[in-house]
């Protein structure tokens, strides 16, 4: 069980990065008023928000991953610390993940960019991807339940 965790949460974080990544593309790319919309603050800042709770999730998962690794080896690891660890990436990188393809799919909507937001419904991925987001956080018991998400033991 401990293994699917770290699963989850390494699948969320490698989505989180790459609807960043095209989220900074786009931003690079999109000029509005001769200038490109990722030199605004109001899109600087969501991004750079969403890649720092990648960031710390990343290190997250990799903390859990280490740990399941090295509890095959070490009796002195318990499965409940391990538990505890891989809960807690899966929560941290579900959350992250979310966030960032949230504020992505975002990135445009603050000018109100109808035409980008068609491309991404109909042939970017990044809509697919929060929804994938979406269902493995719901699946993964992470959100949708205010009682029980931050109940990690």
């Amino acid at each position: 069980m401990n293994a699917e965790r770290c699963l989850l949460a390494g699948e969320a974080l490698g989505l989180g990065y790459v609807a960043l990544k095209k989220a900074a593309k786009y931003a690079r790319e999109r000029t509005v008023f001769s200038r490109p919309i990722g030199q605004n603050q109001s899109i600087q800042h969501p991004l750079a928000a969403a890649y720092m709770e990648l960031e710390a999730a990343k290190l997250a998962v990799y903390h859990a991953a280490r740990l399941y690794d090295a509890s095959k080896t070490d009796s002195s690891i318990t499965q409940h610390a391990v538990g505890v660890a891989c809960n807690s990436a899966k929560y941290v990188a579900a959350e992250a993940a979310y966030t960032a393809c949230e504020r992505s799919v975002s990135t445009s909507a603050y000018l109100g960019d109808q035409l980008f937001l068609t491309t991404v419904l109909r042939s970017w991925p990044m809509g697919a991807w929060g929804r994938f987001t979406s269902c493995a956080m719901t699946l993964a018991n992470t959100t949708n339940k205010p009682d029980m998400r931050r109940n990690i033991t």
